[in-house]
């Protein structure tokens, strides 16, 4: 069976710094990532970066409430719908 792929999305914010694991694969079909959301309480900005499955970890990137990013192949970017 295939390995699963395993990477921590991570946001910060004055409040400190919340992670989320993400596990995707390793069954008999597969799989894929859906949407993470972070709360982010009063602040209006945050940072957020990807601690990566070999142990590298992405550059923090600014984000503003309500915001989107997408991470893929040791790259973080801003989304917007549409785009």
């Amino acid at each position: 069976a295939p390995l699963p792929f395993q990477q921590r999305d991570q946001l910060r914010t004055a409040e400190g710094v919340q992670q989320r694991e993400v596990t995707v694969g390793g069954g008999h079909a597969g799989g894929q990532a859906g949407w993470l959301h972070f709360g982010l309480g009063a602040a209006e900005a945050a940072e957020v970066r990807v601690l990566w499955p070999d142990g590298t970890a992405g550059a923090w990137m600014p984000v503003a409430a309500g915001s989107f990013a997408l991470a893929g192949h040791h790259e973080l970017r801003r989304w917007a719908p549409g785009s």
